[in-house]
């Protein structure tokens, strides 16, 4: 039954599962332009550096590219329950500001979460869908 099972590790190794492809600079460059136009007051994109976006918190990418294809940017982080700008809990880790258009440069994404953030009622921009 091992050999079973390293056969198929081989297997999924071999098709680019466990590949350490890292992040396109195009992509890196449009995620930080992304950034760069968000009001993110706990600093939860701080984290955002480095050559690898792939390993950045709320990106992943395709094991096999490196290309960019989901990107979940949902307040699901454990954040303080002070301190910051924010007047209460609710709105705490709350991203605001806008999408940058250089979401278009991430071609091969399939995913985006922005929910749970505060975009004061802005519509969806038309270059999203």
């Amino acid at each position: 039954m091992a050999h079973g099972f390293a056969a198929r590790f081989y297997h999924l190794e071999a098709a680019g599962f466990n590949s350490n492809v890292g992040c396109i600079k195009m992509e890196r460059k449009a995620l930080l332009k992304l950034k760069d136009g968000l009001i993110d007051p706990f600093g939860r994109l701080s984290p955002w550096i480095g050559e690898n976006c792939c390993n950045w918190s709320g990106v992943d990418c395709s094991n096999q590219t490196g290309n960019v294809i989901m990107l979940d940017l949902s307040r699901k982080y454990d954040c303080p329950l002070e301190g910051g700008d924010s007047p209460s809990p609710y709105q705490l880790c709350q991203l605001g500001g806008t999408l940058n258009p250089s979401l278009l440069n991430l071609t091969h994404l399939n995913y985006l979460d922005v929910s749970y953030n505060n975009f004061l009622g802005i519509p969806i921009p038309n270059f999203i869908g």
